[in-house]
């Protein structure tokens, strides 16, 4: 039987087997890379235009124009992690996978790459517009666009590591003008800590003109990345996170966990996965790492890193699978490859900022004298309580309050009114409020519940004085938790510091990083501070001082002098702590008990320790 079909059945099968073969002699030939789908910051082709970005929004508090002036840390423990030992720095190599150590660079001066380190200083000033003040994203696909962040605050790290002070300075004076706000992530390179899991990006217009544009990348609200360890520039992060923070250990775990996405030629990690092109910052970020975590880089990825840099001086932001360059250069990128640069050549690393001055123990025992002299004149022996605040809650005697300062005046050694304010209580029948009890190192119910104020009696010693009332503050579960804790500053490190006394350290550590990361300079801008329209409150600052001391954070030796200066400049006349304070003006409401015993036990243990 003739079949005359079988010719184009034959001619068919000829193509499969030829196709079958092409797949199988590519399979040969292709890069070797993790088949694991992994993840990562904006792609570089976002970052440099070729996308575009949704969710731009202008922000109103914004200048019109760029001459125009102003008017006015939780990392997840990395895989097969060391459990509750990490609750403590260690030191050792951990189990993972290193590359070879004979294909592996050390981190020493190197004068072959100074010509690379001014060729990309050239590049950057070549970037630089000083009509606007800020370096643009790319010369050929977004020459009119200007990032605050991340672009020209990664410039401002690594142009003052290379010595170009007086361009960082001029490009941070603009970042000033348009109050750049913390970016949440970059910051990690400047030896801070961030919010962890990372959040992912939010972009913002700043500022329009005449075919220019100024934008800004956040990270600080909003969702986070469910599968952050799947980018390989979030894990690099992760582990630079946990060096800052002392866990050696972990650190190197999350830089093998990165380098395992290293395919020899990039980092096929999912943002590769997505589009098949490797991002070069991500080259530059690993070797930053490695400069820092070992001192040495391995010498596959650092010769792919050399090789993105143009004859410009700028690196190129992308590369395919072959490891030739696509689109353009950018700012980003070369400021990332600079601080590799940098660090390759045995120049220290940005770590974290200068330790702040000390300030003097007699001015600090001073300002704890002068608490205690508050909280003696707040005494009312009549009744045998402590008076809310001289003004504003005058009158109002809260039982929590005097448990409260009864424990910090033991603690200062001012033990017969604290005997006094105890006997008021028991007589009371005061049992606690599940709450402040967490200052002495009883743990408490988390999250809290919402408060609520109850009128015990009307006393007639009050009411010769004025109106007035005996309160307690209780914390029923009638009220609801605080779900969102995490956005009040003195619940976050009140946590923290119940995690310790329950025996997780390593949680501790990581709440305190996480709300740490978000202090500004000046205090917390928590939901509070949102809500009062630009208000801080002192009791995150106190709360912040004496969490920190007690969990014994590694990073609070160079917070905590901060925190004191705040405080001091919000203990008012009367010696008592202000609750309330703004950037421009301190000292608003009034000084109360609560926030004075807090701060009071914060400045002891601060002395204690040092």
């Amino acid at each position: 039987m003739i079949c005359h079909k079988c010719p184009a059945r034959a001619h068919r099968s000829l193509l499969l087997i030829t196709l079958v073969v092409m797949v199988a002699l590519l399979a040969t030939c292709a890069p070797k890379r993790d088949a694991t789908p992994i993840a990562s910051l904006a792609t570089e082709r976002e970052r440099s235009g070729a996308i575009s970005r949704p969710g731009d929004v202008i922000r109103s508090d914004a200048p019109t124009s760029p001459s125009s002036p102003k008017v006015e840390r939780m990392v997840t423990p990395p895989p097969e992690g060391p459990g509750s030992e990490s609750s403590v720095p260690t030191e050792g190599k951990a189990s993972g996978t290193q590359p070879d150590a004979s294909a592996m660079l050390t981190c020493v001066p190197d004068n072959d790459l100074q010509e690379r380190i001014d060729r990309a200083v050239a590049y950057l000033r070549d970037q630089y517009n000083p009509e606007v003040g800020l370096l643009s994203e790319s010369p050929v696909v977004a020459p009119n666009t200007y990032w605050l962040a991340t672009d020209n605050q990664l410039a401002v790290y690594a142009l003052e590591r290379a010595g170009e002070t007086a361009l960082a300075s001029a490009i941070a004076d603009t970042l000033k003008r348009y109050q750049r706000r913390r970016h949440g992530l970059i910051e990690v390179l400047a030896g801070e800590g961030a919010t962890w899991p990372p959040h992912v990006p939010t972009h913002a217009v700043v500022a329009r003109g005449d075919g220019w544009e100024i934008k800004e990348e956040t990270r600080v609200v909003g969702l986070t990345y469910p599968d952050w360890d799947a980018y390989a520039d979030l894990v690099l992060y992760a582990a630079l996170n946990e060096l800052h923070d002392g866990f050696i250990n972990e650190a190197r775990r999350w830089y093998d966990v990165a380098l395992d996405r290293f395919d020899d030629i990039g980092f096929a990690d999912k943002a590769y996965e997505a589009d098949g092109l490797y991002a070069t910052y991500k080259l530059a970020l690993a070797a930053y790492v490695g400069c820092l975590l070992d001192g040495r880089v391995d010498a596959g990825l650092w010769d792919e890193l050399l090789a993105k840099q143009a004859p410009s001086g700028g690196f190129y932001t992308l590369y395919d699978v072959v490891g030739v360059p696509q689109g353009d250069t950018n700012t980003e990128t070369t400021a990332y490859a600079l601080l590799a640069l940098l660090a390759m050549q045995g120049q220290m690393p940005i770590m974290a900022p200068s330790m702040p001055e000390e300030i003097p123990e007699p001015i600090i025992r001073e300002a704890i004298q002068r608490g205690i002299e508050f909280l003696k004149r707040q005494y009312n022996p009549s009744i045998g309580l402590l008076q809310e605040s001289p003004r504003i809650g005058r009158h109002n005697y809260y039982l929590n309050d005097s448990a409260l300062a009864a424990y910090a005046l033991e603690v200062l050694g001012e033990e017969e009114l604290a005997a006094a304010l105890r006997a008021t209580l028991e007589r009371y029948g005061y049992e606690g409020n599940d709450f402040f009890e967490l200052a002495w190192g009883e743990p408490i119910t988390w999250p809290p519940y919402h408060h609520k104020d109850e009128k015990m009696f009307d006393d007639e010693d009050i009411s010769r004085e004025g109106e007035g009332q005996i309160l307690l503050q209780r914390h029923p579960p009638s009220e609801g938790f605080f779900f969102d804790w995490m956005t009040y500053s003195n619940l976050a490190f009140m946590e923290a510091m119940n995690a310790h006394v329950k025996g997780d350290y390593r949680l501790a550590w990581a709440i305190y990083r996480t709300k740490a990361a978000e202090f500004d300079g000046n205090g917390w801008p928590d939901q509070p501070y949102i809500k009062r329209g630009g208000v801080y409150e002192t009791l995150g600052v106190a709360w912040a001082l004496y969490s920190g001391v007690i969990i014994d954070y590694p990073e609070i030796d160079r917070l905590g002098p901060k925190l004191i200066r705040i405080l001091l400049e919000e203990q008012g006349e009367l010696g008592g702590f202000h609750t309330h304070y703004r950037a421009d003006a301190p000292r608003l409401a009034d000084p109360n008990i609560e926030t004075t015993s807090v701060a009071l036990p914060g400045l002891h243990a601060w002395l204690e320790r040092n």
